[in-house]
């Protein structure tokens, strides 16, 4: 759950992506973790959450 104020979108919101950066991991893994749970993949792809 997000605690942000305002909070950040739901993972399944068209915005999701603007949510929080929770882990950096773009230049040596390629990928990100969102505070909504989704997994942004520095080729576009992303995984969220069921």
């Amino acid at each position: 759950m997000c605690h942000h104020v305002p909070a950040c979108p739901d993972a399944h919101d068209p915005h999701f992506n603007e949510a929080t950066l929770v882990a950096d991991h773009d230049v040596d893994q390629g990928w990100v973790l969102l505070c909504n749970g989704v997994i942004r993949f520095h080729d576009g792809g992303c995984l969220v959450p069921s």
